[in-house]
């Protein structure tokens, strides 16, 4: 979760000196739809949010004076969100006694000390806003540094193209659709919404405006310079966690014991070390084991534990290593089948020739466990296996946000689709060749092994990108859309538990 706060700037213009200016009356209520979004939707403290325009009027010393204030209360470990409705013309903004450029606004709000900054404009031509290039960010830089933080800008209409009202509400179009965007909770994911999420949520809402009100169609324009999202914690979350069994005897340790049930079928998987360099023992040593865990409570999720508690286990599998790293580089020696009655033995004592049934349990050998052994032997030191791996992981991330951006502006109508596809040839084979690289290296010690398994699971968005780019035309590109940005929305999630 973050540990900073999340700050906000409401301002909306609606009166205005320039006679030749036309006075707005959708003011008060976008400031009352977007002031409910970010309490509501991103729990923002209502007492970190600070307006200006209830009276449709916000002067240019004040809102330097409001943003200078701001300078000084935010830290970088906090988000800082600014908003604006009013009128938008030659790439400037309209306060009601004169105008500032968009990328002066854009600019001295990225200078905030927040880690992570977002400009929202609902104004015509809003889409002129640009972000400031990243150059801070190298490949030998850190993710806890880096990730996350950075400026975006969500525009409610491209460069050349007007705003419009929803006439049901009273409210700008767009205020209204970022509004629902924030409070819906679809797409919340273990108490967290990302920024990407919400703008694939505006992406879609403003389709449907379209569709149905073709002569007022607007184009949405979302640019970041973010390395990952912006994450807002918008619920509370309780993740589900399995009890932890671990006990030892003079020949085995019983190292964790792991939840394998079916919908009919309470199943349980036991990772046993044995002590004892006798392996004809991991008979013996299932059926001391089988009493001790039969009846154990240990599920995936709540669904189950109301299915199964209190139930004994149907089959049981345990998982035999020499040691603590062949269970977590799952390199078992063998393996073993317990179950509670004939029937089930049909299903699971398998025939095989490098398996047997030995009093009544069902063994299987791994012939391949010593040649796996020593292939998981290294000749480099942690050091330099975490550096190649760290490499490695950041120009794949590197890869990933160039591509991601194309991607922004192809939704943004500024760039075709095909002008995507033609970029980015080469791209998809430097990507195949990182992640041979990376699943190439040698294996991990245990002390960086989840790190080194976190930077895998990164790298497999990323190479699922590389896939549905490799798949696909421009024209058919829509097909695999939600594909494609569920790969993104996975590898942010990734990146971020990386982080």
């Amino acid at each position: 979760m973050n540990s900073g706060k999340t700050y906000a700037l409401l301002t909306a213009v609606g009166v205005y000196e320039d006679v030749k200016i036309k006075p707005l009356s959708c003011a008060e209520k976008d400031l009352g739809r977007m002031t409910q979004a970010l309490t509501e939707g991103l729990k923002i403290e209502e007492d970190n949010i600070r307006i200006l325009g209830d009276d449709r009027t916000v002067l240019l010393h004040s809102f330097a004076r409001s943003i200078s204030e701001f300078a000084d209360l935010v830290r970088e470990e906090d988000t800082f969100i600014y908003y604006f409705s009013g009128h938008g013309r030659e790439n400037s903004l309209c306060f009601t006694d004169g105008s500032v450029t968009l990328e002066s606004i854009v600019r001295y709000i990225d200078a905030l000390p927040a880690g992570r900054k977002l400009v929202i404009l609902d104004c015509c031509y809003a889409g002129q806003a640009g972000v400031p290039e990243r150059t801070d960010w190298s490949v030998e830089g850190s993710l806890a540094v880096f990730a996350g933080k950075g400026i975006a800008v969500m525009a409610s209409s491209a460069a050349d193209h007007v705003s419009w009202t929803d006439e049901k509400t009273g409210c700008s179009l767009y205020t209204e659709i970022v509004a629902d965007a924030f409070i819906s909770r679809r797409r919340i994911r273990r108490g967290r919404l990302s920024l990407t999420d919400v703008n694939e949520e505006i992406r879609l809402l403003m389709e449907l405006w379209n569709h149905r009100h073709p002569a007022k169609a607007q184009q949405p324009i979302y640019r970041e310079n973010l390395i990952g999202t912006i994450w807002f914690d918008v619920a509370e979350y309780h993740p589900y966690v399995p009890q932890k069994i671990f006990f030892e005897t003079d020949s085995y340790i019983v190292h964790d014991v792991k939840p394998l049930h079916t919908a009919s079928q309470k199943r349980l998987a036991v990772f046993v070390i044995l002590k004892d360099p006798d392996d004809s023992l991991v008979t013996t040593v299932t059926k001391q084991i089988v009493p001790q865990v039969r009846f154990a409570d240990v599920y995936a999720s709540a669904s189950d534990e109301a299915r199964f508690r209190g139930k004994a286990a149907d089959v049981i599998f345990c998982y035999f290593g020499h040691e603590e790293a062949d269970l977590i580089r799952s390199n078992h020696f063998a393996y073993t089948i317990w179950t509670q009655d004939d029937k089930l033995k049909e299903t699971h004592y398998r025939p095989n020739r490098n398996a047997e049934i030995v009093e009544d349990i069902y063994v299987f050998w791994n012939t391949s466990y010593e040649i796996v052994k020593r292939l998981q032997e290294t000749t480099q030191t942690q050091d330099e296996i975490a550096g190649d791996y760290e490499t490695l992981s950041n120009l794949l991330i590197r890869h990933a946000e160039t591509l991601i951006k194309d991607l922004e502006e192809a939704d943004n109508g500024v760039i075709s689709m095909q002008t995507v596809l033609t970029a980015n040839r080469n791209w998809i084979s430097e990507v195949r060749q990182l992640f041979f690289k990376l699943t190439s290296a040698e294996v991990p010690p245990l002390a960086i092994h989840d790190r080194a398994e976190a930077i895998l699971d990164m790298a497999g968005w990323v190479v699922d990108m590389a896939l549905f780019l490799d798949k696909t035309d421009a024209a058919a590109f829509d097909e695999i859309r939600w594909e494609f940005s569920n790969a993104i929305s996975r590898y942010q999630t990734a990146l971020e538990r990386l982080k």
